[in-house]
């Protein structure tokens, strides 16, 4: 993802997730916080590029040595979202 924020424009940040069944669930909720509902995570190659230019907020934290970067919710769903506290990632 490239930031378009006024702090570090142009930079690149990337978000991994190993995907197994336990991690399935939260890969669909990321990728609904991106504005893409997939069926199937076989449809995500071919539907990526919707995301592209669409603007996702982001949070990264660091704890421990590790970074971790969480997608927002729009603003319309933020009383929806769960705490960022409560994700396994």
């Amino acid at each position: 993802m490239r930031i378009q924020g006024p702090t570090a424009r142009d930079r690149v940040i990337t978000k991994t997730r190993a995907i197994t069944q336990n991690t399935l669930p939260y890969l669909r909720e990321d990728l609904e916080k991106c504005h893409l509902s997939v069926a199937r995570v076989s449809e995500l190659p071919d539907r990526l590029k919707e995301m592209a230019g669409k603007p996702i907020g982001i949070e990264k934290r660091t704890k421990d040595g590790w970074v971790n970067i969480y997608f927002r919710w729009d603003s319309e769903r933020n009383s929806q979202a769960p705490a960022l506290e409560d994700m396994p990632f």
